[in-house]
């Protein structure tokens, strides 16, 4: 085992997300553990990562007191309660997103991280985008002029639907986006509409989000575990110029500002920021904020203002 520094952090949950969050810690140099219950998966990851231990049970892994801190790459009805133990066993705690799937769970990790005084930070990731903080930067500098409107669409094919509904599994980072550009301000729902299209069960596979901002901003969100081509982006309208962010896109040729002439011509323009990985700056920053002792960007705070509304959509539905 090689000799990490603080923090010694464990991912819980090696699949599609949790390979990633793999990867990134053990470049940073702060991978200490990889749990996960397949042992075939876990024998795969160790010929990879030789210096990282393997280990199947969970509650083992948190009577050691070589690990400083849990990531949980799980589904989410699992971050309440396997964040729970987490943070009774005194770990600083790195849940991915949505913190919860109710406000009360989400409540209840946020007072036993206070009361152990732990560090809990969701993986919020399109905050630590650096196009999305370059959009922050141009929407508070004043080149678009007074922001009037903000759009966000998450359309993609999902064959595997597994969570609660597609608001739950895809809105939080456009929630997240909303709220980062928003200033911290909470948006109130103005309208939802749901669709389900599968006759094999009652989980939404479409969702049409109507929220508005205390400053009279509108947002809608669309999000679909349906749509036969990938879809991701960022429209942001202000009253001199706007921003699409199509995430889809090349590095250099995803954020593109547009305005209109007297006559009513188009004109573009790209705009520049640093192609850094997302996730990586993510990783980065709970490992900063534990060594510096301060709080994260995606604070327990952030995490649980995005539960609320989605609760808030989803009372809409119900």
């Amino acid at each position: 085992m090689a000799d990490h520094m603080f923090p010694r952090i464990a991912v819980v949950g090696a699949g599609y997300w949790g390979k990633n969050l793999i990867r990134n810690f053990h470049s940073l140099g702060h991978l200490s553990v990889i749990c996960d219950s397949r042992q075939p998966l876990l024998d795969q990851f160790a010929e990879e990562y030789p210096d990282a231990r393997m280990e199947c049970d969970f509650d083992a892994l948190l009577d050691d007191d070589a690990v400083d801190a849990v990531v949980l790459a799980t589904p989410s009805v699992t971050h309440h309660p396997l964040g729970l133990k987490v943070l009774h066993a005194k770990k600083h705690l790195y849940v991915e997103k949505p913190l919860a799937t109710n406000f009360p769970d989400a409540k209840a990790l946020v007072d036993l991280a206070r009361a152990n005084k732990k560090t809990l930070m969701v993986g919020h990731l399109l905050m630590y985008h650096p196009a999305i903080i370059r959009v922050k930067q141009l929407m508070d500098s004043g080149a678009l002029g007074e922001i009037r409107y903000i759009q966000s669409d998450r359309l993609n094919y999902n064959h595997g639907r597994h969570d609660r509904n597609v608001m739950w599994d895809l809105s939080p980072h456009d929630l997240s986006v909303l709220v980062f550009l928003g200033g911290g301000q909470m948006p109130s729902v103005r309208q939802v509409e749901a669709i389900n299209v599968s006759p094999k069960d009652d989980l939404i596979d479409m969702l049409h989000l109507s929220f508005e901002f205390p400053s009279g901003v509108v947002a809608h969100l669309q999000t679909s575990w349906i749509y036969p081509k990938k879809q991701v982006q960022l429209l942001v309208v202000g009253s001199e110029a706007s921003l699409i962010l199509d995430d889809t896109l090349p590095l250099d040729k995803r954020l593109l500002k547009i305005t209109f002439d007297e006559q009513g011509q188009r004109h573009e323009e790209l705009m520049p920021y640093l192609a850094l990985e997302p996730l990586r700056l993510e990783c980065q920053h709970f490992i900063n904020a534990l060594k510096g002792d301060w709080t994260p960007k995606s604070d327990e705070r952030n995490g649980l203002a995005i539960v609320a509304l989605l609760e808030s959509a989803q009372s809409w539905i119900d």
